[in-house]
């Protein structure tokens, strides 16, 4: 009987320990990657180089919004100081969100960013109404998506300052 409680306690510590190494490996947590939607209709879109665009501009702001960043592995390396160095960062603050809203004003480039890895999604009500990929470093915050390709943010400073103060998500196993 005191040998089954040893092998239990064992295993259990090796469980832990295997699941604590697997999170500073930064394998956990895992992401489940929902199907690409889009808030803003992708014809809608008649842009000429240098025009300015919020992509995020129609969003109901009265609903339950959230916001996550999931950062990949190669992105967290690049991620400026301020910003917490995890793979997932979410904020439902109304006051953050409204901010990020009124700041996230792009210029349209008319290009493309092959290694864009990294992802910005928007859920109302935990529905996943806008998806892009997502591009955070010291110099620059862009985005890349199919209806935009390329688009570098007016203000990244004050978006990084925004992206500062979302929040880890310490979940094992998440759907974006």
């Amino acid at each position: 009987m005191k040998k089954n409680k040893y092998r239990i306690i064992i295993s259990f510590t090796f469980l832990v320990c295997l699941v604590l190494a697997l999170y500073h490996a930064n394998i956990f947590p895992v992401v489940r990657i929902q199907e690409s939607t889009f808030f803003v209709k992708d014809a809608d879109y008649n842009l000429q180089k240098g025009d300015i665009v919020n992509p995020l501009q129609n969003l109901d702001l009265s609903s339950d919004v959230e916001i996550y960043l999931h950062i990949s592995k190669s992105d967290l390396e690049e991620l400026p100081v301020k910003i917490p160095d995890h793979k997932i960062l979410y904020t439902n603050n109304d006051e953050l969100i409204r901010k990020l809203v009124e700041d996230f004003n792009c210029i349209y480039t008319n290009g493309d960013m092959a290694t864009c890895e990294s992802l910005f999604c928007v859920f109302i009500e935990g529905e996943l109404v806008y998806k892009t990929n997502i591009v955070i470093n010291d110099d620059f915050v862009g985005l890349q998506n199919s209806a935009l390709g390329w688009v570098e943010m007016c203000n990244s400073s004050e978006l990084v300052n925004i992206f500062e103060k979302f929040i880890p998500v310490y979940r094992p196993i998440i759907s974006l």
